[in-house]
């Protein structure tokens, strides 16, 4: 009875071990596809931002930002950054591509957890257009250079959010430009002073 048991455990083992083997090699092969295919829809996404260029050069200027510099010969014309922003479903990738003239000149949403037919017309071509042509300086402002989609206000502000974040590591790793912190709270004289800022409808004061 105990041989009969220690044979069937052995065999259990076996099997265990075969389809535990089969499952990490399966597992190998899919990952390796699915890597494949992201890279090729990424170059693809890259390619229909700066057409112009022949090839592209991969930076990773710091940990968790990465651009892409379009190349045509020896010459650069277009870079491509992913700014991140929090959509109403969750995180959002977005790639922004600027022209040598430092003006947008394409947006892709490549991740996002919208709402098909709600959130998710704030990721169509259409209205993204509006973002081409703007200047890689330009404050982007609700209401004003940037239309906010009625019913995807969430959806809206995080694709304009994604886009800003974006043009932001473009003025600090292609530009280089320094950031100005030398404005100082402390310097500034007691008094009463007044601001506005972009809401949801109209302008706030305080």
């Amino acid at each position: 009875m105990m041989g009969e048991t220690a044979k069937l455990g052995a065999i259990l083992g076996l099997v265990c071990a075969i389809a535990g083997a089969s499952l990490a090699l399966v597992h190998a092969v899919t990952s390796d596809i699915i890597i494949a295919r992201q890279e090729a829809e990424l170059i693809s996404r890259l390619q229909e931002l700066v057409p112009e260029a022949e090839q592209f050069e991969t930076i990773e200027p710091e940990e968790g930002v990465i651009l892409y510099l379009g190349k045509k010969g020896s010459d650069t014309v277009g870079a491509v950054l992913e700014g991140k922003a929090t959509g109403y479903g969750g995180p959002m990738r977005i790639l922004v591509s600027v022209d040598a003239d430092n003006r947008i000149n394409g947006v892709s949403v490549i991740e996002h957890g919208e709402t098909i037919g709600i959130g998710t017309r704030a990721l169509e071509p259409g209205w993204l257009q509006q973002f081409i042509g703007l200047a890689h300086d330009e404050q982007l402002v609700a209401g004003k250079n940037v239309d906010i989609i009625t019913g995807a206000t969430v959806s809206s502000r995080a694709v304009m959010s994604g886009v800003a974040h974006a043009l932001e590591l473009y003025q600090t790793h292609v530009l280089k430009t320094e950031v100005d912190d030398s404005w100082n709270l402390a310097k500034v004289p007691d008094g009463v002073y007044e601001g506005t800022a972009p809401g949801f409808q109209s302008e706030i004061t305080v």
